[in-house]
C-alpha cells in the first residue's frame, strides 16, 4: 500500500511496497514518484486513470506494467481511491498494489493458444473446401454454393449460370505423359479460368478432370458466351513439362441456367448440366453446348 499526493509524489509506502519495487525507505525519503516507475508505454494511461480519479470520473482500478530500480519488471493491478483534508478537499490518493505478473502471463498463454487454435480451424476449414492440387474450391465447397444460389434464386428471383467442363481424353494425356504431367495441366488450367471470371463467380472441382463454374446473375445467353470464351482459353494455352512441350488440350462444356430447371433443386440442375456436357462430348468435344429446357 501507499500514499502519494496528487502528483503521485510518495507520502508513505508499506513494507510488502517497498520490498515490491526493490526500493528503500531513504528512496521515499529522497523523494519517489511513482510515476518514475511505470513503463513509458504504460505512463500515459496511468496519468490519464489519476485524472479520472480526481475528477471523480474513474473507479480507481487499473494494471500497468511497472519497473523496478534494480530494472526488473511486472505487471501491478492498482485499486485506488482519494482521500480528502479537513475542509473535504481531494489531496492525496491511496493506492493498493498487487503484483499480476503470473495471470499475466497465465492472459498471454492462453491468447497464443487461442491464436493457434484460430491458425488451426482455418488450416481445418480449407483442408475440408479447397482441392489440395488445383487450389480451387472442392466438391463440398460446390454443394454448398449450389445451395446458396438456390436459395437465393427462389426468395428473390436471383438468376445464375451453371457451366460444367471436362479436360477432353484426359485420361489418354495421363497414360501418355504421366500424371506429374496431367497434374500441371490441371493446375495450369484453374490459374486460367480463375483469372478469366469474376470475383463474384466462383471455380470448383467437382471431381477428376471435371469442373464447375458459378455465374452470378448471369442468363443462359451470356452464361454461352462465357463458356465459349473459356473453351478457346482452354485451347490456346500451352504446357511445357520437364523441357518437353506438351501437345494442346481441349475442354468440352455444359451450360444451364437456373431459369431453364423446375422446382430449381440441386439434382436438377446437375442432371441437367451434366446432359449438355455429355452432348457435348458426343458432338465431338471442344464445343459448348446449353441444357434443354
Amino acid at each position: 500500500m501507499l500514499i502519494a499526493d496528487r502528483q503521485g509524489w510518495v507520502l508513505r509506502a508499506s513494507r510488502s511496497l517497498l520490498e515490491m519495487f526493490r526500493l528503500e525507505e531513504r528512496d521515499v525519503e529522497a523523494g519517489l514518484n511513482v510515476f518514475d516507475y511505470i513503463h513509458p508505454e504504460d505512463r500515459e494511461r496511468a496519468r490519464l486513470s489519476l485524472t479520472k480519479l480526481l475528477a471523480g470520473e474513474y473507479p480507481g482500478f487499473s494494471e500497468y506494467r511497472v519497473i523496478r530500480k534494480d530494472g526488473s519488471q511486472f505487471w501491478n493491478e492498482s485499486h485506488s481511491a482519494v482521500l480528502t483534508n479537513a475542509l473535504g478537499e481531494v489531496d492525496r490518493i491511496f493506492v493498493v498494489c498487487r503484483d499480476i505478473t503470473w495471470r499475466k502471463e497465465d492472459e498471454e498463454k492462453l491468447k497464443a493458444y487461442s491464436e493457434a487454435l484460430e491458425g488451426l480451424n482455418a488450416k481445418l476449414l480449407e483442408l475440408a473446401t479447397v482441392d489440395s492440387l488445383t487450389g480451387v474450391q472442392n466438391r463440398r465447397s460446390f454443394d454448398a454454393r449450389l445451395q446458396q444460389e438456390l436459395q437465393r434464386a427462389i426468395r428473390f428471383g436471383a438468376r445464375f449460370c451453371l457451366v460444367m467442363f471436362d479436360i477432353d481424353r484426359f485420361k489418354s494425356f495421363n497414360d501418355r505423359f504421366g500424371h506429374a504431367a496431367g497434374d500441371l495441366v490441371l493446375v495450369s488450367i484453374c490459374g486460367a479460368v480463375g483469372l478469366h471470371i469474376r470475383q463474384v463467380d466462383g471455380l470448383f472441382r467437382f471431381g477428376g478432370e471435371e469442373f464447375m463454374v458459378f455465374l452470378t446473375e448471369t442468363g443462359l445467353e451470356q452464361g454461352l458466351l462465357v463458356a465459349e470464351s473459356l473453351r478457346k482459353l482452354v485451347e490456346g494455352l500451352s504446357f511445357t513439362h520437364n523441357g518437353e512441350l506438351l501437345p494442346p488440350t481441349t475442354a468440352s462444356f455444359g451450360v444451364c441456367c437456373s431459369t431453364q430447371v423446375m422446382g430449381l433443386e440441386p439434382a436438377r440442375m446437375l442432371e441437367a448440366v451434366d446432359a449438355a456436357l455429355y452432348e457435348a462430348k458426343a458432338s465431338g468435344r471442344n464445343c459448348v453446348k446449353a441444357a434443354r429446357g
